[in-house]
């Protein structure tokens, strides 16, 4: 199941939107223009298929279907029209969608998600649709199902006192939270699917970022970009599959998801009951080692490194080559030259090549 986003850079000489409704009569009036090759949109395609591969690449061909991200290829951001559109793999999207807006945003460019009425535009304001007007009046078999958008609000709002407790400041525009640490910050945000009036699912995803490795991985493989640019750039992302199985999660049909399958107001109490001892037992902990780099080696290296739950590909390599490196791990070598052998995307390789290059070249004392 494909779920589209539109991408759009606001003309020069127009005002920004104030509405939903707005935005959208701006994309609709857009995609009836053509002019020419926008760069950004190149940028933001490899910005996003460093991290999660085009499906027609050959390395998506080596990964099983539930990891991919994308729906439609290829993305590689080529289009004369002043919209981009990427399909979003449904069960991707609590992973995906944050990072394709925070991605865009680094380059000025919008984001409209007209299947949950949201805006993300590239001066940090959020649009959505008002709740009253969005929600059609419910048929009496279904006035106990949650609509996606008062889903995602009301488990935001459970999470509020919850996450506090531990450190992390809830911010209602994007329905995330954030902690800062000595040299880096993570980000865990909601993000919920609307299928209603059946159903409706929630998800969570974290996304971190350690200074000292993107920096470094920055300053290599893309030197030239702004420091505006580069402070936006994340180390890792953390889908929920990846810290609470499938198996475990809890159905409202009792099917297997990647996410809450939520069918009644009633189940949103049982899900987050689920929901909280996990996050306090596996994700936080899992967090909180993160914010030493010998920490964050051992969870991007362990033996083997597929083991690690922030592995997405093997040309995907930056995080684990430098963070090796600047925590002096006696395996460094012997990780380069594994990404390097299992390395086949030819265009990845030569950031790859540079990584590598990079360290054996600087060696630390």
């Amino acid at each position: 199941m494909s779920y589209v986003l539109h991408i759009w850079e606001k003309p020069s000489d127009q005002p920004w939107p104030t509405t939903v409704e707005e935005a959208a009569k701006r994309v609709e009036g857009l995609k009836r223009i053509n002019p020419g090759q926008n760069p950004k949109f190149v940028a933001l395609a490899k910005r996003l298929t460093e991290r999660y591969p085009c499906i027609t690449s050959r390395q998506a061909e080596e990964m099983p279907e539930s990891e991919l991200a994308w729906s439609d290829g290829p993305l590689d951001g080529k289009t004369a029209n002043a919209v981009y559109g990427l399909g979003v793999r449904v069960a991707s999207l609590g992973e995906v969608r944050p990072f394709v807006v925070d991605q865009a945003r680094l380059l000025g460019l919008n984001v409209f998600d007209p299947q949950a009425g949201e805006v993300f535009l590239a001066n940090g304001k959020v649009l959505r649709v008002p709740f009253s007007s969005s929600v059609p009046a419910p048929e009496k078999d279904y006035d106990d199902v949650p609509t996606g958008r008062d889903l995602e609000r009301t488990v935001f709002e459970r999470l509020v006192p919850f996450l506090n407790k531990h450190g992390y400041k809830a911010r209602k525009t994007d329905r995330s939270f954030k902690q800062a640490f000595p040299g880096g910050w993570h980000s865990i945000r909601v993000f919920a699917l609307d299928s209603w009036p059946l159903y409706s699912e929630f998800m969570i995803a974290v996304h971190s970022r350690f200074d000292a490795v993107t920096d470094l991985s920055v300053s290599i493989d893309d030197p030239d970009t702004s420091p505006e640019n580069a402070r936006g750039r994340t180390t890792t992302a953390l889908g929920m599959q990846k810290w609470l199985g499938a198996s475990e999660l809890l159905h409202g049909g009792g099917s297997t998801s990647l996410q809450y399958k939520i069918t009644s107001h009633a189940q949103i109490g049982m899900a987050m009951e689920h929901l909280f001892p996990n996050i306090e037992a596996r994700l936080l902990p899992l967090l909180e080692r993160y914010k030493t780099l010998e920490g964050l080696d051992a969870l991007v290296n362990p033996v083997p490194v597929t083991d690690s739950p922030f592995f997405t590909m093997y040309e995907v390599a930056d995080k684990h080559i430098i963070t090796a490196y600047l925590a002096r791990n006696p395996r460094l070598e012997s990780l380069c030259e594994m990404f390097m052998a299992k390395s086949r995307d030819q265009r990845k390789r030569i950031s790859l090549l540079k990584y590598v290059e990079y360290v054996r070249g600087h060696p630390l004392k």
